[in-house]
């Protein structure tokens, strides 16, 4: 799951089992959220992330 809302976005992931990539946008990550497994700071960043983690 790529997302910019640790909320809706990361814990929603995690709720079904799935990694997350956090877009930060120049935000902090909230300290009472678990963190995401990556953090991209573009969209184009997040999914040359999840591309190179298929290919292993």
């Amino acid at each position: 799951m790529v997302g910019d809302s640790a909320d809706h976005d990361v814990r929603g992931a995690r709720a079904v089992g799935a990694r997350s990539v956090w877009l930060h946008r120049g935000r902090c990550w909230p300290a009472d959220a678990p963190p995401p497994d990556h953090v991209a700071g573009s969209f184009a960043a997040a999914v040359e992330h999840v591309v190179a983690a298929g290919a292993r």
